[in-house]
């Protein structure tokens, strides 16, 4: 990182798009290596990845521009914004990139920019569902021209992205539903099965599930996968997993099971630089920690807090920049840490800014979450009207996210 940085001082990053054409044969052969390998090596070998993007780096700074130096510079940019944490340069990066390819005839360096571009930086700076759209016509330009690893990436970070974006249930699970057969298909299976994982968890909210918070049923099969994730050292895969698990067993109020997930996930969080799950597991992990509270000792309540602050304060580096994705994200976390601290008048405060965040920016599952924890919250302290305010806001907030399942569970918890 030293020498890239080193190499970069004094030149402004738009200028790199002129740098001159790299001839010798030897840096393009190497280019051409590296550039076949950096998808997989991001998946599976993080470190490793690292070490292929800064050698290309170098290489482009070195010998000058080749046809797979955009994909570099797009690569540099999430890293910048995932590990870095230099969103403003990542973004920058992203920016080259795409001006680069937009005077380029190679459409399989161009899909690979635009779907990293979505998938991996864009989330940092724009609203995630104004990527949504940018996902289908890539995976539409890299299916026609052959390029079916990136068909792939582009599906399932659709799903996903979408899912994460609060869109509809029922919408979203005829729409990845349509996309499964063509992702078989093209024989990309762990992008199928990352898919699968997230069409999953879309079924076990949307349709009536006896147990909500296990990834087992028609799409996919957990118990009968993990081995194959494993087998594959797919730690993209088994983030997956985790992250869903955790996000459901939050939801439905099985905080003990969402911190083991919590966990477990964590030890693959490495696999999910510059992935917009990176912060949403942060959320999840804060909320889970906030939901055990009351149960746990006086030194795990301190370790959790001091957890909390460490999360919050990615949280709100995040929100900085895209308040639009992050910011209700971190009141929604302030006002239960408020809650559980006994400071009524703040997390009054922090709830109703988190719910207006949230209703602003179209998170219609995050908005009914904060509710739902308000109405929690209102309860405790036995202010019964103001809380069956804010619990019919969760139930028709859920309702019309088109989550079934936990409007059920929010019927049996509160019948009166």
């Amino acid at each position: 990182m030293e020498e890239t940085a080193s190499n970069l001082e004094g030149r402004e990053i738009n200028q790199l798009a002129d740098l001159p054409l790299m001839k010798e044969a030897e840096p393009l052969a190497a280019m051409r290596i590296l550039s076949s390998v950096t998808a997989f090596a991001y998946q599976t070998i993080p470190q490793t990845f690292l070490l292929i993007i800064l050698k290309q780096m170098n290489l482009s700074l070195k010998h000058g521009n080749s046809s797979l130096s955009a994909f570099t510079y797009i690569t540099y940019g999430l890293i910048l914004c995932g590990i870095i944490n230099n969103i403003e340069s990542g973004y920058k990066f992203g920016e080259l990139a795409k001006k680069i390819v937009s005077k380029s005839p190679s459409q399989e360096v161009t899909v690979k920019v635009l779907e990293t571009f979505n998938h991996l930086i864009r989330p940092w700076k724009e609203h995630i569902k104004d990527t949504l759209n940018s996902f289908l016509k890539v995976y539409s330009v890299a299916q026609k021209t052959g390029n079916l690893e990136f068909a792939g990436y582009s599906l399932y970070g659709y799903s996903y992205t979408a899912y994460l974006s609060g869109k509809e249930l029922a919408e979203l699970k005829l729409k990845i539903t349509s996309h499964s057969s063509s992702l078989k298909q093209m024989k990309q299976e762990n992008a199928f099965q990352w898919y699968q994982m997230c069409l999953q968890t879309v079924s076990n909210l949307s349709d009536i599930f006896v147990n909500t918070f296990t990834l087992i049923g028609e799409a996919y099969n957990e118990e009968e996968m993990l081995a194959f994730h494993i087998d594959k050292n797919d730690i993209m895969g088994l983030l997956f997993i985790y992250f869903f698990k955790l996000h459901l067993c939050y939801l439905f109020g099985h905080f003990s099971e969402a911190l083991k997930n919590s966990e477990i996930a964590k030890q693959y969080l490495h696999a999910g630089i510059g992935n917009v799950i990176y912060a949403q597991f942060y959320f999840y992990d804060s909320l889970t920690c906030l939901g055990l509270y009351p149960q746990v000792s006086d030194p795990e309540r301190k370790d959790f807090l001091e957890r909390i602050a460490a999360n919050q304060e990615k949280i709100k580096h995040w929100s900085n920049h895209a308040p639009m994705n992050f910011l209700h994200k971190f009141n929604l976390v302030e006002a239960e840490k408020y809650n559980v601290l006994e400071k009524k008048i703040k997390a009054m405060e922090f709830y109703d800014l988190a719910i207006a965040g949230a209703k602003e920016n179209k998170y219609i599952h995050e908005e009914a979450l904060a509710n739902e924890l308000a109405a929690k919250f209102y309860l405790k302290w036995d202010k019964l009207r103001i809380a069956k305010a804010y619990l019919n806001d969760a139930y028709y907030g859920y309702l019309r996210w088109g989550a079934k399942t936990k409007v059920k569970d929010l019927q049996k918890r509160y019948p009166q």
